[in-house]
Order: C-alpha cells, then sequence, then structure tokens
C-alpha cells in the first residue's frame, strides 16, 4: 500500500500524532522542522474545528499555479465536511516514503470550490535553514520603528489626519520592503498595519458621499415603492462597495468600540477614530435592510 493512503487518512481525521509518526524528524517539510510544520498544520486543524468539521474530505487535483515551482504536480484538496473550506496540500513520496507535505495556493480537481482556502503558512524566517542578512535586519529595525512611532506620537489611537501623516511618512518603507511579502513577524506586522490603514483612508471621499446617499434618502417617501426601489437601484453599486469595506475590517463590530476608538483588524494594538466614518455607517444600516427587503 502506497504511504500516500495513510497519511491522506490522518490528514482527513485531523489526526497530528499518528501523521507525525509518517514523518522523519531529520527532514524539512514546507521548508520547515517537522516540530514547526506540524505545529502550524495543527492550528489549521484548530480552525476547522472551531468551525464545526469534524472530518476533511480529500480531493485529487495538480498544481495549477503557473508561476509556482510545483506546477504540475499532483495534490489534494480538503474540504471540511460543515463549513466546506478546504485547504490545499502537494504530497510528495519516492520508494515508499514520505518526502515531503507543503501548502498549495492551486489545486485543481473536479470538486474544486469557490469556498475559502486555510492556508499552512511558513514565513521566510521560520524556515529551517534560513539565515538572516544584513538588509533583513534594517528592514526588521526600520518596520520596528515606524510602528513604534504610532504609539509614541498618537499613542495607537489615530485621527484620519494622523494616519495620512504615518502613511506619508513610511510609504518608501512599505516601497522597499514590498519584496518581503513572505516574511513574518515585524515586517509582516508593519505590512498589514500599513495597507489596512490606506485602505481604510481611501474612503474619506466615500464618507462625503455616503453622506449625500442619506439625505437622497431622506428626501423620498419610504412608502412610495417606486421612489424606494429607484433609490436602491441607484445605490446598489456603492453600497455593495462599502459593505465589502465593512467586511475587510472592523467597522461592522461595533462592541470592539473603546473611548471612540475601534481597532484594526490586522494589528489590535492600533486604533482609528470612528467617527470619522460615521456616515459610511449610518448609510450602511440603512441601505442594508432596505436592500434585503427589495433586493433587485
Amino acid at each position: 500500500m502506497s504511504i500516500i493512503e495513510p497519511v491522506l487518512k490522518c490528514i482527513s481525521n485531523m489526526d497530528i500524532e499518528t501523521l507525525s509518526m509518517f514523518l522523519d524528524d531529520k527532514e524539512t517539510y514546507q521548508k520547515a522542522s517537522k516540530e514547526l510544520f506540524l505545529r502550524k498544520l495543527e492550528d489549521v486543524f484548530n480552525m476547522f474545528k472551531s468551525y464545526g468539521d469534524t472530518e476533511l474530505e480529500p480531493y485529487a487535483g495538480t498544481c495549477g499555479f503557473s508561476k509556482c515551482l510545483n506546477k504540475g504536480c499532483n495534490g489534494y484538496s480538503f474540504f471540511g465536511n460543515v463549513s466546506n473550506d478546504y485547504m490545499s496540500l502537494i504530497i510528495e513520496e519516492k520508494d515508499g516514503i514520505l518526502t515531503d507535505i507543503q501548502n498549495c495556493l492551486n489545486i485543481i480537481s473536479e470538486n474544486w470550490s469557490s469556498s475559502k482556502q486555510i492556508d499552512v503558512i511558513i514565513y521566510v524566517e521560520e524556515q529551517f535553514n534560513f539565515v538572516p542578512s544584513i538588509e533583513y535586519l534594517i528592514f526588521v529595525q526600520n518596520c520596528e520603528t515606524a510602528l513604534y512611532d504610532l504609539k509614541a506620537q498618537f499613542n495607537n489611537k489615530l485621527t484620519r489626519e494622523n494616519c495620512f501623516y504615518w502613511l506619508s511618512k513610511n510609504e518608501q518603507l512599505r516601497l522597499t520592503t514590498s519584496t518581503c511579502n513572505y516574511y513574518g513577524g515585524m515586517i509582516k506586522k508593519f505590512h498589514d498595519t500599513f495597507d489596512e490603514i490606506k485602505y481604510i483612508t481611501s474612503f474619506t471621499l466615500e464618507e462625503k458621499n455616503a453622506s449625500i446617499a442619506l439625505s437622497s434618502y431622506n428626501s423620498i417617501k419610504i412608502n412610495d415603492e417606486n421612489q424606494l426601489m429607484a433609490w436602491i437601484v441607484e445605490m446598489q453599486e456603492f453600497g455593495q462597495e462599502l459593505e465589502l469595506f465593512h467586511y475587510n475590517n472592523n467597522f461592522a463590530d461595533t462592541e470592539k468600540i473603546k473611548d471612540g476608538f475601534l481597532p484594526l483588524k490586522n494589528n489590535d494594538e492600533v486604533s482609528l477614530l470612528v467617527s470619522e466614518y460615521k456616515n459610511i455607517g449610518q448609510f450602511l444600516s440603512v441601505f442594508s435592510r432596505v436592500y434585503c427587503n427589495y433586493k433587485v
């Protein structure tokens, strides 16, 4: 029997202990030590379990990512039996010995789904043979300094004006570290913070447009179905764009607001003044309710 079959069974059952028996202590998996790889995989299993999944169903496929070194290699997508979310893995064997397991970004199979993919992420610094370069150490120090400035200057509580100032000051750092997108630690924390602040503040103009849209709604006779439908059609694209905005940050989670500030989704140490986006929130509360009742 191929070693692939019992390995698939272990992964399907989310059984880390038994899977560990098939992995060599001296080998690397996804360029990480066995111990670290299994810990990362167990984190993914726990995520599936938190969604109610009790097993993962495997479907065979091949890597279809044109820029991947594994393009054309055989792999499997594992779908949660409740969530229908999935992870994709390339599983390699040679002469009956398991030689590697690694995350795949694009397994193409007959049972491909548009459900959410959960990845086993090994950052560059976590790879077994990683040796930090001088450039890397400078990047880490600069990213740490940029994040420290948020606390030193603004106590990690930012108005929109503070955001624009900090983004402008650190735009070049974000650009020069753009080649480090597969790094974790302080570099990832800086990237996540910078990108989320930039995304949120890009909706500054939409705050004004949301105010106009609310005035438009308040001017119509809401009992007049024709007027209401006309407003929904006019606002449909704008409303869906703002709903996506809410999904990509914490603005929909009002319970997290403290002293008028809402923490970032990707760095809860940093908060933004939520009142500067109040028109977007008020518009969405109206649009979502009306759109659900009169969906076009």
